[in-house]
């Protein structure tokens, strides 16, 4: 979103190649959908009016790469219990410098 500018009757947008703009065209409030990894540029705006085109505002953007995380799963004291006994599972991510998040599911219900 751009400050709007006194007298514009429309705003011009850009995006950078691979993204995809979704709405706003036209107006001070831009939504789009960011490209593939590598796909960095900026997003360009200009104002219009009856008399011309303002200078543009740039704003660069880069898409990030999801992080890759590989984990070993562990049970103690095994994956075979009883009914009512206890089971502790371990996620170990095997590239110790991230900060993984894990989301555990129990018969196919996420748990907090």
């Amino acid at each position: 979103m751009v400050s709007l500018v006194s007298g514009a009757s429309s705003y011009t947008w850009s995006v950078p190649a691979g993204w995809s703009i979704t709405g706003g065209q036209n107006t001070s409030t831009l939504s789009c959908t960011a490209g593939s990894f590598g796909q960095d540029g900026n997003i360009d705006v200009t104002a219009e009016n009856a008399c011309g085109t303002s200078l543009g505002y740039s704003i660069a953007v880069a898409v990030l790469a999801s992080p890759v995380v590989s984990v070993s799963i562990a049970a103690s004291p095994s994956t075979t219990v009883c009914d009512g006994s206890s089971v502790t599972f371990t996620a170990t991510p095997a590239n110790e410098g991230s900060a993984p998040v894990y989301q555990w599911f129990i018969n196919g219900v996420p748990k907090e």
